[in-house]
């Protein structure tokens, strides 16, 4: 088997087996730390001179983290929101640990609710830290990239606060008014365990797997009273590289130990095929298709995978 795609920097190792007809490529080095990356199995047809093959992608497309700069915000007190490159902060109140977005409100009439940052990167909710029972909203339609997560710092730093379930819920912007209503729909919710009375601070990030607009991060209010606080620090998105379609063109072929052709080998009959590797904008990882003349070459002596 031949494979036409060239990868520099990371080491390339392939193994083909002549039992199963199974390809597998393996990236070391690098971004590859051992990773299989494919594999690609031939499936000949009984009697005739076809076969198929099912090429299946191991490896999602890499995310990169993006730090957002707090830097040109100017501190000096709260705010109904805040949009910091792109993304958009709000406070809110919550009373239903199992239903934050959904039992959230505003206060209009005090700045209780609202987001108070500062331009370290830090980010609070009335008096500048997130308290019992108030959530942040992190809004993502502004963003010109889909953002596949979010990570943030966050630190207790009063009333003695100590382990705490960190609540959150990812919510989808379901008729794409970009403004959080009773019509989004939940896609995704979890919960995380943190020592938030340790020196150094915690690190929740939150993936929830699926497109999201929306995510609610609150301290669950059954691990914390009115005189715990934390504050949260360091936000940064965390979003797919943009990757555009790539191709893989492979031959099959019977070949000896030399790359010579297999004793009753006919060059005529290699069989060049190509599988597309989607990009960013797609999902799909699992190709398959017909590879016209695979039964006769898949029997030979030596299938070469270079």
């Amino acid at each position: 088997m031949r494979g036409g795609q060239t990868v520099t920097g990371p080491t390339i190792s392939s193994f083909w087996n002549l039992d199963d007809t199974t390809g597998l490529l393996t990236v070391w080095g690098e971004d590859g730390d051992g990773a299989l990356f494919y594999s690609l199995v031939i499936d000949p047809a009984a009697d005739t001179d076809e076969g198929a093959y099912q090429f299946t992608m191991y490896q999602d497309i890499p995310v990169v983290t993006n730090p957002l700069d707090f830097s040109s915000v100017k501190a000096g007190g709260p705010q109904e929101t805040l949009t910091v490159e792109s993304i958009r902060f709000d406070g809110k109140f919550f009373t239903d640990r199992n239903d934050i977005a959904g039992s959230a409100s505003d206060d209009l009439g005090t700045n209780s609710d609202d987001v108070n940052p500062n331009n370290a990167g830090g980010i609070g909710i009335g008096n500048g830290n997130v308290e019992r029972l108030k959530a942040l909203m992190i809004d993502t339609t502004g963003s010109a990239s889909q953002v596949s997560g979010v990570s943030l710092e966050i630190t207790g730093v009063g009333g003695g606060i100590r382990t705490v379930d960190l609540l959150w819920e990812a919510y989808v912007d379901t008729n794409g008014n970009d403004i959080f209503d009773a019509e989004d729909q939940p896609v995704a919710s979890g919960s995380e365990t943190a020592d938030l009375g340790a020196r150094d601070p915690h690190v929740l990030e939150i993936e929830p797997g699926v497109d999201f607009d929306f995510i609610f991060v609150a301290m669950d209010p059954d691990d914390v009273d009115g005189n715990d606080t934390a504050r949260i620090n360091n936000i940064s998105t965390i979003q797919q590289i943009d990757l555009n379609d790539f191709v893989l063109n492979f031959e099959l072929a019977s070949e000896d130990g030399d790359d010579d052709w297999a004793p009753g080998g006919d060059p005529t009959q290699e069989v060049a095929f190509a599988v597309t590797i989607e990009g960013s904008d797609s999902a799909s990882t699992n190709v398959a298709a017909t590879a016209p003349g695979a039964e006769s070459l898949l029997h030979e002596d030596i299938l070469a995978f270079a």
